[in-house]
């Protein structure tokens, strides 16, 4: 079995440049008959903010992961929930292609028999991804300045393809100017945590709140994979050991030794109504939630919870009502199941509100295994759900019975495939 690669790209896929409108409107005897005024962009200055860029990038989760720290900067990632993850749809970053990889690794990654958020655990920081990541030009040249002088075996690999890209849109970086942002976004070593037990998180997060400040810091060790969900919250200030170990590596094959199931401590600082909406996205049926032990939101979001003293009907989006979902196209694609037609649906069980089915939560807890104390707050309110099957819910039953599940380890999953043949008796 041979590990496949896919070439770093970076392209940019959008331009809002208004720098020479916001300089004439502050500079208001300039005539519009006056050359363009290359001159502000010699100087770093604010109006270089009016130039927003957006990338179209494929390249490592750790590339990915790195530009994910920077605020303030747009971000969306592929979803791999979206597809089953095999031999044939997962690649390594091409500049590993001469690197000695764990093949092992490799073959637990693409293994079917498992679900994927499983083996998602084990994904190498090395994987190749799709994501979108932008921000005005003055941020972008501060995050390349910053990466070229203090992340090497980054920029030998990526500092030539966001240059080129910028330059086949007519855009150039600013001249120098802060070039030390990811010193302020690791965490030095003698600050990060010490508490370790075999490897294990030995606690739930230290959550201090300032009320003078009305300021939440969560600090928390975890995987490297909850880390990669943590620094999407655009609410949120970011930082983490991941990034003092990448300031460390002098040559793109030093970070092969950092992987996403390692543990990384991380500090997130927001504001308590950032706190309060971190919550209600990470409850959510959508989030990833169902282990104590694997790298899921249980242990921030509950105590969070707990600390806010809430109820999880008073913090999820929907309120209980489908129609509020703001995932729902996400969760009507979950609907389709293994139904061949057109495109398969997304790998997960969608929402019992959604489908009307308060027995999704046993076919999730069948799937995965949960064990969390966020899931069993979900778990405690299924008695209490008076519900009536959809149009959805009976399409998804429908489906699941006739085409199986999308992915393929829940087809031999028997208590999954019960549940199924419970419902779709009561409905036939």
């Amino acid at each position: 079995m041979e590990i496949k690669f896919k070439d770093p790209e970076i392209k940019v896929i959008g331009v809002s440049d208004h720098r020479d409108e916001v300089w004439r409107i502050s500079r208001p005897h300039l005539k519009v008959t006056d050359k363009e005024l290359m001159d502000i962009r010699k100087v770093d200055l604010p109006v270089h903010s009016f130039a927003f860029v957006s990338f179209e990038i494929t390249g490592s989760i750790l590339l990915r992961d790195i530009l994910y720290h920077v605020r303030p900067t747009s971000d969306w990632a592929r979803s791999n929930r979206t597809t089953a993850i095999n031999k044939d749809t997962l690649f390594y970053s091409g500049e590993y292609e001469n690197s000695e990889l764990d093949i092992e690794r490799w073959k637990y990654c693409t293994d079917e028999s498992m679900n994927l958020d499983i083996r998602k655990d084990k994904f190498p920081y090395t994987v190749s991804t799709d994501f979108c990541w932008g921000g005005d030009l003055r941020t972008i040249a501060t995050v390349l300045k910053s990466m070229e002088a203090e992340l090497p075996a980054i920029w030998e690999v990526y500092g030539n393809l966001f240059l080129n890209a910028l330059k086949n849109v007519g855009l150039e970086i600013l001249p120098p100017g802060r070039s030390d942002l990811f010193s302020s976004l690791g965490i030095p070593d003698e600050y990060s945590l010490k508490e370790y037990e075999d490897g294990e998180i030995v606690s739930i997060p230290e959550i201090e709140v300032h009320d003078y400040y009305d300021t939440v810091m969560i600090q928390y060790r975890g995987k490297g994979s909850l880390l990669s969900q943590f620094i999407r919250q655009h609410i949120a200030r970011v930082r983490s050991t991941l990034i003092t170990e990448v300031m460390k590596c002098t040559h793109i094959s030093d970070t092969i030794k950092l992987v996403q199931d390692d543990l990384y401590d991380m500090q997130v600082i927001t504001t308590i109504e950032g706190a309060k909406k971190l919550i209600a996205t990470r409850a959510c049926w959508f989030a990833k939630f169902d282990m104590a032990s694997r790298s899921s939101w249980n242990d921030i979001i509950s105590t969070l919870i707990k600390r806010f003293n809430l109820k999880l009907t008073d913090v999820i989006p929907c309120k209980g009502d489908n129609n509020a979902c703001p995932w729902k196209t996400e969760q009507l694609a979950r609907c389709i199941a293994a139904n061949p037609t057109g495109s398969k649906g997304e790998v997960n069980p969608p929402c019992p509100y959604i489908t009307g089915i308060p027995e999704m939560i046993s076919i999730r807890k069948a799937k995965f295994n949960s064990n969390s104390t966020l899931f069993k707050l979900w778990e405690a309110e299924k008695n209490g759900m008076d519900l009536k099957i959809t149009e959805h819910g009976i399409q998804y039953v429908t489906n699941v019975k006739t085409y199986g599940f999308v992915e393929e380890s829940d087809n031999h999953n028997e208590a999954m495939k019960g549940i199924i043949d419970n419902i779709y008796a009561s409905i036939s």
